[in-house]
């Protein structure tokens, strides 16, 4: 378990969801990106919780896969497994023209996936316990 590369995990999930809800707010919403953000997001929360188990995380963007190698450590990452699997199409299908329409209704639900993953007891658990252990609370 390496606790700076896990904390680095949660910064950069941090990044992208705070940049998912900063353009969700801005006068022109792209939609695409905002989505691409959310399931980069909850990409990047499993990943910090896969390398915290000493896995170090596979170069997918297959939120599905992400989840069913946490649930080796935790059983309850099947309870969001579904929700992942809604947000993994953005990944790539969101970011290339004629790939994917994407309607409010996914920019929605994909920034209160990414929350709910964010959220998520044993991901948010984690990244309490480390930012008590390292004294930063920047993450």
């Amino acid at each position: 378990m390496e606790i700076e590369t896990t904390l680095e995990w949660f910064y950069f999930a941090e990044a992208d969801l705070d940049s998912a809800l900063i353009l969700n707010n801005a006068y022109r919403k792209h939609d695409a990106i905002i989505c691409y953000h959310c399931q980069q997001a909850a990409e990047k929360y499993l990943k910090a919780f896969l390398c915290y188990n000493g896995v170090i995380p596979p170069k997918i963007h297959v939120l599905e896969t992400l989840c069913a190698l946490c649930s080796e450590f935790d059983s309850s990452f099947n309870e969001i497994a579904r929700d992942c699997a809604y947000l993994s199409p953005f990944a790539i299908h969101a970011r290339y023209p004629l790939e994917m329409e994407i309607a409010n209704l996914n920019i929605v639900k994909s920034l209160e996936i990414a929350q709910k993953v964010k959220d998520f007891t044993p991901i948010a658990g984690l990244k309490a316990k480390l930012t008590n252990e390292k004294g930063d609370n920047n993450v």
